[in-house]
């Protein structure tokens, strides 16, 4: 989510609690509890920075890669869906990924 947007659920949660704040977002309490808690450094930060992201890519040239091929797979006309990625096992297995991307 965006800065703005914890922002903006931080401020409803202090005039109306966490619980109501999580229904009127459609999000979890528990959220909304960590981002009150980083409410100053969301303050500092820009507002359309999707921040505090908490996992690093694990194989973040081969990701770069992946998202290469999609956008190459998309603009040509073809679908690329998780249920397909699975399928051929490129999903889980980054070496067969690397063949993929490589091959096609």
């Amino acid at each position: 989510y965006e800065a703005q947007f914890k922002l903006h659920a931080i401020r409803y949660a202090e005039k109306h609690g966490n619980r109501a704040a999580a229904r009127e977002f459609s999000i979890n309490e528990s959220m909304v509890h960590k981002w009150r808690k980083l409410e100053n450094e969301l303050r500092q930060v820009k507002k359309t920075q999707l921040c505090f992201r908490r996992h690093k890519a694990r194989w973040p040239e081969l990701e770069d890669r992946l998202e290469q091929w999609v956008n190459k797979q998309r603009t040509a006309g073809r679908s690329v869906s998780t249920p397909l990625r699975c399928f051929t096992g490129t999903f889980y297995n980054p070496v067969r990924l690397l063949y993929v991307l490589n091959t096609k």
